[in-house]
């Protein structure tokens, strides 16, 4: 009984209101207003995307041209963990650590 009842029961937009106030009935008049609506939307919304990805991508590029200052150097030294390779070179934290000192001296 219960599958009988919600198989026969439909749910779809009668009517939609659009943008400049008409309302529209037919079926595929609703599906066309929906389209548009939705690209509308996805559409500025991406354009927003794309903004804030250009933002970031700017400062992203002007902290990379900043000179890395020595305390900043030190402190990233200091910070790396041993028995790991830290970058794509492998190239273990110790040893690194080690030349650091050498060099310094």
């Amino acid at each position: 009984m219960v599958i009988r009842f919600f198989k026969e029961r439909k749910f779809k937009t009668a009517s939609i209101k659009k943008a400049n106030g008409n309302i529209i009935y037919e079926e595929t008049d609703v599906a066309k207003c929906w389209k548009t609506y939705l690209e509308q939307l996805y559409c500025e919304e991406d354009m927003t995307i794309d903004a804030e990805i250009e933002e970031e991508n700017q400062s992203n590029t002007e902290e990379v041209n900043q000179s890395i200052m020595r305390e900043e150097f030190d402190k990233a030294l200091l910070e790396l963990k041993n028995n790991k390779a830290p970058g794509v070179d492998e190239i273990p934290a110790e040893l690194i650590k080690i030349v650091e000192k050498i060099t310094k001296r």
